[in-house]
């Protein structure tokens, strides 16, 4: 309950337009397009050179994204390398590859080849890195109970014991009555924090709960941005009948019952461009067909707003471009699109 009294009170606080400072853009004037038949993108990471690694989790699949040569490809031997890639990560045109299906840690090198495999760690307790700094340190996101806080750990191979480099905003947790009794369950659009580790070892932590971007430098001194304006979205019957109809016919009566937070979260996503700036996705109403991105500096200072059209989402940015998918109809994939960047931020 207090941390609900929080988040409405944070939503009170930052509603309204933003500050009339911060320019604000449209993107417009795709250079390139490509066709992707997966169901879903999960993550995407810039390798150089105008390539991109992209994962879909529900096709099990990781695929290279070419401009130069305008040319998508398969990556390794889906199946037989990796079963269930579930992140990625690169570091200097060198793509990790997060496999909890082989319960192990991939390197690929710029040439596309398998070129290095680690295990799950004893040490970080079964789980699996996911992200990777300059320096060879290994991340990753750890929780304890239901309504405990939430860690990223930091490890390197040979260390005896992984660090705790940040701390994360417990999950917004909410007790409700089921045929096995009473439980705890997360409230569906309540968001949480997003973090990610940029080359130089900083750690950035997007809190979902203070709506602002905090930064961990190279020394471990943490530096706390401002807090950022955003509309109020409130959790509305529209949206929970959306979430309930994504579930099949059999299993919609039980989605029902699931709790709703009382407003979204002010961000959805968020991923670094280079090693100083940082991108929040924008929450948003369903109804409304252009997503909005907050650019973010180091400090966490709000430099630029970047509008979308047509429900398409920016799943990056690096190298003076940015990459962008729109899904097409059901069943038919994704068009992959690249926009010049034009001085963003």
């Amino acid at each position: 309950m207090r941390r609900i009294t929080a988040l409405l009170l944070l939503a009170a606080a930052c509603g309204g337009p933003p500050p009339p400072n911060v320019p604000s853009t449209t993107l417009k004037g795709a250079t390139d397009s490509l066709t992707i038949p997966d169901l879903d993108i999960s993550g995407a990471v810039p390798l150089g050179n105008d390539r991109w690694a992209i994962v879909s989790q529900l096709n099990n699949i990781v695929r290279v994204v070419d401009w130069g040569h305008h040319a998508v490809r398969r990556l390794g031997r889906p199946g037989v390398d990796y079963l269930h890639p579930s992140s990625i990560t690169a570091v200097g045109g060198t793509l990790y590859v997060t496999d909890w299906g082989k319960r192990r840690l991939t390197a690929w090198g710029p040439d596309g080849r398998l070129a290095l495999t680690i295990a799950a760690p004893a040490e970080l307790g079964g789980l699996l890195p996911t992200a990777r700094d300059g320096d060879g340190w290994l991340y990753t996101e750890a929780h304890g109970g239901q309504l405990d806080s939430g860690s990223v750990l930091r490890w390197r191979v040979g260390a005896a014991h992984p660090d705790t480099v940040a701390r994360l905003a417990p999950y917004m947790m909410q007790e409700v009555n089921g045929p096995q009794g009473r439980r705890l369950v997360r409230q569906i659009y309540s968001g949480n924090d997003i973090w990610g580790v940029l080359p130089s070892g900083a750690i950035w932590v997007a809190r979902v709960t203070r709506n602002r971007l905090d930064l961990r430098d190279t020394t471990g001194r943490w530096h706390q941005g401002p807090s950022l304006p955003d509309p109020i979205y409130p959790v509305t019957r529209f949206d929970k009948d959306y979430f309930v109809d994504g579930f099949p016919e059999d299993q919609r009566q039980m989605a029902g019952t699931l709790p709703f937070a009382p407003v979204k979260a002010p961000f959805d996503g968020a991923f670094a461009e280079d090693d100083s700036i940082i991108w929040l996705q924008a929450s948003r109403s369903l109804t409304d067909s252009i997503r909005t991105y907050k650019v973010l500096e180091r400090d966490g200072a709000y430099a630029q707003e970047v509008r979308l059209k047509n429900a398409r989402r920016i799943l990056g940015a690096a190298g003076g471009s940015i990459l962008v998918a729109e899904q097409l109809e059901p069943g038919k994939g994704f068009k992959l699109l690249r926009y010049p960047s034009n001085g963003i931020p």
